[in-house]
């Protein structure tokens, strides 16, 4: 009986615990940091560096669901950013690039991120190096 009462306990709830599989992808030719920060700073636990042409991959388990490797049970992160080489920025959360919708799914409850060369030129237009045209910021095009 106790032994009937332990399996249903264990088995028989609705929220049992689910994980997820989260790859981020670097597809580019630099070197990627991808920088967690909650209202305290760097959240060293949760942020990653990715070589040139590379991928990470983090699972996380959650109760009735799998959880976002970005989320906490202790704070809220309130930024992401991917950092390019050490130098270019680009908020993640600010720009809407970390959203669910980027997120590609491979099969069920594996998830792929891509880190690209369009996200690259967006952070290079997005910190001035770089004008939405195409061309080097400060150069006009054609004419006079």
């Amino acid at each position: 009986m106790i032994a009937t009462i332990f399996f249903f306990l264990t088995n028989g709830s609705c929220d049992k615990t689910e994980c997820g599989e989260f790859w981020f992808i670097n597809r580019t030719t630099h070197r990627v940091k991808i920088n967690s920060y909650t209202y305290f700073g760097l959240i060293t636990d949760m942020s990653y560096e990715i070589q040139q042409i590379d991928s990470i991959s983090k699972v996380t388990c959650d109760m009735g669901m799998h959880s976002n490797p970005f989320t906490s049970n202790y704070f809220h992160v309130d930024s992401i950013v991917i950092v390019f080489d050490d130098t270019l920025s680009i908020n993640t959360f600010k720009y809407l690039e970390y959203n669910p919708m980027n997120f590609k799914i491979r099969k069920k409850n594996t998830f792929v991120y891509e880190i690209t060369d369009s996200l690259y030129r967006k952070t290079l237009e997005i910190n001035g190096y770089l004008k939405k045209s195409g061309l080097p910021a400060g150069k006009r095009q054609g004419g006079l």
